[in-house]
């Protein structure tokens, strides 16, 4: 690593771990739809909601239910549905329109099936649009929140559709759209939205494509307090939200994080590395008019770029029901088809923002029959997270801790995996300020590396003590990328004093036995000679990997005794070959995989994680060629980390200036 990368990787990492700030206060249920109405519902006959006031499950926000001339409340007239007998085809019991067409009392609501279509759940009420040629055939379900409620909420809902018919599927809040969907069913699910007292969150049932036959269907909604914590400083969707964009003109200044003095902005790009001399980042433009046949109007786009994409949009942005609709707290993104395909969504932190912060959120593909799209994070151009593939129709949540400085790019790539069909993505980003408690280094790998004396024609066994003094470092090569796995045929690297191949360096680890490059090797400096390979930096170890049967490079922790419990695993990988196809990093713990950095190019892929070890445990750092070892001459840093109160004699180590990152990326259920 350079002095210039070096600096600007020190610039925007630290390394530690998030404390918990007091106590983290549970969620509390603020309403549920179902329990509300049983609770709430002691209307006489022709009596509305209005008059009856159904308070929700805390006491000091209340739900009401009208039907509405638009599809946003906000924008129409409502009127009150009133408490009946004969509400719908059942005649159950329930809030139903007076005077609805065919002599049905729809919309309504009610806690019994209201048509007798499909099984009502215990938690779900019983719902039905009214007709299409009704005036007011929107059903609409409305929570306002009270003094107690406002804040932070969490909010999980389903709308299940008795059959297959086509329904319309609405949120709003405080008359701003959230939710939108034409489908049979759906869930939504949003955390951390702000609602102020008196704010209302409509949910909202029209009939569809079509007409009202087949509509009966089943809502459930909870509404829970978001759990205490940290104040985000910035969070995508309702910070997009909050501007106001500029017809034809890029968001450059429009964005405002929640904090106040950060910013979002949209681009796109040649290379997955918007930092890269030839990514030609070009911001998105706002239109307001429709730019392509499938690509809705009030969006970010290209116009440049075939399809107008990449694009951004708080909403549906690609139209079609098979390409799924974002939730409450994400934006609709696309990548692009030719030139410019990478999407990028840049965060740029303010003066008050500088510090430790966590970069926590989720990305999905909504396209039913695309071949996935993918998800990198970059802090100023140094990779925090991927290149991670997010498949059709499921998602990824994210969680990367790291420190910038005011005026620190974040961004957020979103790339197509090859082709570009049915790319339609949504992503949700909240960033939070936390804190970093100070590590004691129980290993170090260049540091370590120097302080030993190797033995010509040995390995390294028994002689790379780590910074504590009880484990240490060995090295292989293996001929599986993960080196316990049967047929790994693991064999320790030989020190050789002379230079063992004309471009490979004296002074290393090497595998006599491997081709004619004794390779894979290791040494404290350049491996590979020659201007087009580059030179590890003084915190770096230079890595190569092989050629043929043992290909994968293996540098390999052993912890000693007090190693033991849960420790900090960080560092870097790059590749410093020019002409390289890249090269590949795993990082392993007793054999199970922790970390998977894809192809590494010309950046340094970071990582961090947290793990729990046993005095024997085995973290193996795997370096594999990608397909072809020309030009992978490689740098790897690593240190290991306990909590100081953990650390015996706290005052032989000192704290780590280069950073780290904390990265969790899990499968997770579908969300919107």
């Amino acid at each position: 690593m350079s002095k210039t990368m070096r600096a600007m990787f020190c610039a925007v990492s630290a390394f530690g771990c998030v404390l918990a700030v007091g106590g983290v206060a549970r969620a509390a249920i603020l309403a549920d739809a179902r329990v509300d109405y049983r609770e709430g519902t002691t209307a006489n006959i022709g009596q509305t909601s209005v008059s009856v006031g159904i308070s929700d499950t805390i006491g000091d926000g209340s739900w009401n239910y009208f039907s509405s001339d638009n599809i946003n409340p906000s924008l129409g007239t409502t009127k009150p549905l009133t408490y009946r007998s004969d509400t719908g085809v059942s005649r159950v019991l329930g809030y139903g329109e007076l005077g609805s067409g065919l002599g049905f009392h729809l919309p309504g609501v009610g806690d019994e099936r209201i048509v007798p279509e499909g099984t009502m759940g215990p938690n779900e009420l019983s719902v039905h649009a009214g007709q299409p040629s009704d005036a007011f055939p929107f059903l609409v379900l409305r929570w306002t929140a009270g003094p107690g409620s406002a804040g932070r909420i969490d909010l999980d809902t389903a709308f299940r559709g008795a059959g297959a018919s086509m329904k319309d599927w609405r949120i709003y809040v405080d008359g701003a759209p959230r939710f939108s969907e034409t489908s049979s069913s759906t869930t939504v699910s949003g955390e951390g939205l702000a609602i102020a007292a008196g704010q209302n969150i409509d949910f909202v049932v029209g009939p569809g494509t079509d007409d009202f036959y087949g509509d009966h269907s089943y809502f459930s909604a909870t509404i829970n307090s978001h759990p205490d914590g940290p104040a985000p400083l910035a969070r995508l969707r309702d910070d997009y939200d909050a501007h106001t964009p500029v017809h034809n003109g890029p968001s450059t200044g429009l964005i405002a994080d929640t904090h106040g003095d950060g910013a979002w902005n949209f681009f796109d790009s040649v290379t997955e590395n918007p930092t890269d001399p030839s990514a030609g980042l070009t911001p998105l433009v706002y239109t307001t008019t429709q730019p392509h046949a499938v690509v809705a109007a009030d969006s970010y786009i290209d116009p440049a770029q075939f399809f107008v994409l990449p694009a951004v949009k708080n909403g549906q942005l690609i139209l079609g029901a098979n390409e799924g609709t974002p939730g409450l707290d994400e934006l609709a993104l696309h990548p692009g088809d030719t030139a410019r395909t990478y999407n990028v969504t840049r965060w740029t932190a303010g003066a008050s923002e500088a510090g430790a912060v966590n970069l926590s959120g989720t990305l999905r593909d909504l396209g039913a029959i695309g071949d996935g799209v993918t998800l990198s994070v970059f802090a100023d151009g140094v990779k925090l997270l991927g290149s991670t593939l997010v498949n059709t129709n499921t998602g990824i949540d994210f969680d990367v801790n790291v420190t910038v400085a005011a005026g620190s790019n974040v961004d957020f790539v979103v790339g197509r995996n090859g082709g570009f069909g049915a790319d339609h993505s949504a992503m949700s980003i909240e960033i939070t300020p936390t804190m970093i408690a100070p590590q004691g280094v129980i290993a170090e790998l260049r540091a370590d590396y120097d302080a030993h004396t190797p033995a010509t024609g040995q390995p390294s066994t028994g002689l790379i003590a780590d910074t504590q003094g009880n484990g240490e470092w060995n090295f292989f090569d293996a001929a599986t990328a993960n080196p316990t796995d049967p047929g790994n045929d693991l064999t320790p690297l030989i020190y050789t004093t002379t230079q063992p191949h004309a471009v490979v360096a004296a002074d290393s680890y090497v595998d006599p036995a491997q081709g004619s490059f004794f390779l894979p090797g290791v040494k404290n400096g350049q491996l590979i000679l020659g201007a087009a390979e580059g030179v590890p930096d003084s915190n770096e170890l230079g890595v190569h990997p092989g050629q043929s049967n043992r290909t994968y490079q293996v540098t390999r922790w052993t912890a000693g005794a007090g190693e033991d419990g849960e420790i900090s695993i960080s560092g870097s990988a790059r590749d410093l070959g020019v002409v390289s196809n890249g090269i590949t990093l795993g990082v392993f713990v007793d054999g199970v995989q922790e970390f998977d950095s894809g192809v590494i190019g010309n950046f340094a892929a970071a990582f961090d994680f947290t793990a729990t070890v046993g005095v024997g445990s085995n973290v193996d750092f795997v370096i594999g060629s990608n397909g072809d070892f020309g030009a992978d001459h490689s740098a790897l840093a690593v240190t290991i980390t306990q909590a100081v109160s953990a650390v015996p004699e706290p005052s032989k180590f000192v704290l780590l200036a280069l950073g780290t990152l904390g990265l969790i990326v899990a499968g997770r259920r579908r969300k919107i």
